[in-house]
């Protein structure tokens, strides 16, 4: 249950973060829940991947040395090495766009999941 003392006001506006073990913190707008732009979802993280070893399948360059020989192997590489050439847009309920912190948002799931993937 949430109470008041969850809740941090910041900008005038109503928004709101709520602190959660693994992610850290939710921002809620309007009572909508915002992911935080330095994180990613499970569903980006799977797009991510799949986009990336499809690209290197179809001959895309290879940003990083690697012995695997495998696209999904050689794009799990890439991300662990924070080399993903891939621009994550978020489009919110509202219709904004929120462009995610790729660099950042991939150090995060590295950290949060033991830099396993």
């Amino acid at each position: 249950m949430l109470t008041s003392s969850n809740h941090k006001f910041f900008n005038n506006k109503k928004e709101k973060i709520i602190y959660i073990p693994v992610v850290k913190e939710i921002i809620l707008k309007d009572d909508r829940m915002i992911w935080p732009p330095d994180r990613l979802t499970r569903f980006e993280f799977a797009r991510i991947l799949g986009a990336r070893s499809l690209q290197i399948s179809l001959g895309a360059p290879v940003l990083v040395k690697t012995e695997a020989t495998d696209p999904i192997e050689i794009a799990k590489a890439e991300f662990m090495e924070k080399m993903v050439p891939i621009t994550v847009k978020r489009k919110l309920p509202s219709g904004e766009e929120m462009v995610i912190e790729i660099k950042k948002a991939i150090e995060n799931w590295i950290e949060e999941h033991s830099g396993k993937i």
